[in-house]
């Protein structure tokens, strides 16, 4: 019987090591999130507050004149998704439905806590 020198192991959730070291390294952002948020490396918030100046569309979401908006941290450093209450509802710029209700979610415990303190 032959007897391999070297054993095999399986490598999960990646084909090889230099597959894994590149999904690693790579730290370019996803063209849907560059499109669906703002970078601002002003910000430390989690939550921000901004007034619109004027009307205007930000990452999609209209916002009107002289409104109140919200820019939520996303995972990426410096990049905020945009939530503004539009005809009585929150809109989010975010594409995916859970990062949606997880930016609402940020802005309505963020006024919450304004408003009792």
């Amino acid at each position: 019987m032959f007897q391999h020198s070297v054993q095999h192991m399986p490598v999960r959730g990646a084909a090889s090591a230099s597959t894994a070291r590149k999904m690693i390294n790579n730290t370019s952002v996803a063209s849907h999130i560059i499109n669906t948020t703002v970078y601002d490396v002003q910000i430390t918030e989690q939550v921000a507050i901004r007034v619109s100046l004027f009307d205007d569309v930000v990452c999609g979401v209209p916002v009107r004149e002289d409104s109140i908006f919200y820019l939520v941290a996303s995972k990426f450093a410096h990049r905020f998704y945009v939530v503004a209450l539009v005809d009585g509802q929150y809109r989010c710029s975010a594409s995916d439905e859970r990062v949606v209700d997880r930016c609402i979610a940020k802005v309505v415990c963020h006024r919450n806590r304004r408003m009792a303190a």
